[in-house]
């Protein structure tokens, strides 16, 4: 009696190896579960990445300057606000899109022809702007490229057919672009004055502005106001905004 073993309780091969497989397979699946939240986590880093950047050069130390170089607190707010003005410009078109295609009665091959105006008008105008800010300077140009363009997105709003639709995006795209190439031209002078390292952080808030662009354009025509209101009210913004900035922009760039 003392020697049997209850059947229940009889140990067997088949069981112990199925219990270590299946304790293989959980320790599998946790250490994938965490590696896949750690890659996660890394892209969500990097991605963030140049708006991490845009804060840190706001507080960052103040080291000793070196020979050349120049505080320019005004100079830098101005330059991150005009990369903001140039996002939120740009991605304050994306909620219009629907609105013009259902009002022009365009399909998706006419809509997607009609967007390669946008990108066909910065094309044009990227080249001609390097002379432009070489002999006005970037700081007009970024001011009135950046008040032309405020003009555009109420226009988007009311263009009554498809070929005005066609030139007022040719003109859209073409302001974005000159604002883009003086914008980055000044950011590379006031990074060289200053010292250290500004440059991702001026396009981190370019993203943003593509961000905030997007979702307040959405905000307002969500609470039920009109394309044109919408549209008015961001190039206000951006207007004032911009004519707020000018004077802090570098002269002789």
């Amino acid at each position: 009696y003392a020697m049997q073993v209850r059947p229940d309780r009889a140990p067997t091969h088949g069981s112990r190896r199925a219990r270590r497989a299946r304790g293989d397979a959980g320790r599998a699946i946790r250490s994938s579960g965490h590696a896949s939240a750690g890659l996660h986590v890394l892209s969500c880093f990097y991605t963030f990445v140049p708006v991490l950047n845009a804060l840190e050069t706001i507080s960052v130390p103040r080291e000793p300057l070196q020979a050349g170089q120049q505080r320019l607190p005004g100079a830098i707010r101005a330059t991150r606000l005009i990369f903001l003005v140039s996002g939120i410009g740009m991605a304050s078109w994306a909620p219009m899109v629907p609105y013009v295609k259902a009002r022009l009665g365009l399909d998706d091959a006419a809509l997607g022809l009609v967007l390669l105006a946008f990108g066909g008008g910065s094309m044009l105008s990227m080249p001609l702007v390097g002379l432009l800010t070489h002999r006005y300077g970037n700081r007009r140009v970024i001011s009135v490229a950046g008040l032309l363009l405020c003009v555009a997105i109420p226009v988007l709003a009311i263009v009554p057919d498809v070929l005005t639709l066609d030139v007022t995006l040719l003109y859209f795209g073409a302001m974005l672009g000159a604002v883009d190439v003086a914008m980055n031209a000044h950011a590379v002078e006031v990074e060289r004055r200053d010292g250290r390292a500004l440059m991702s952080g001026f396009h981190g808030l370019f993203s943003v502005g593509g961000l905030v662009g997007a979702a307040l354009m959405s905000a307002l025509l969500a609470l039920g106001l009109p394309l044109l209101v919408g549209a008015l009210a961001i190039a206000l913004l951006l207007m004032l905004i911009v004519l707020g900035q000018r004077r802090s922009l570098l002269v002789r760039v």
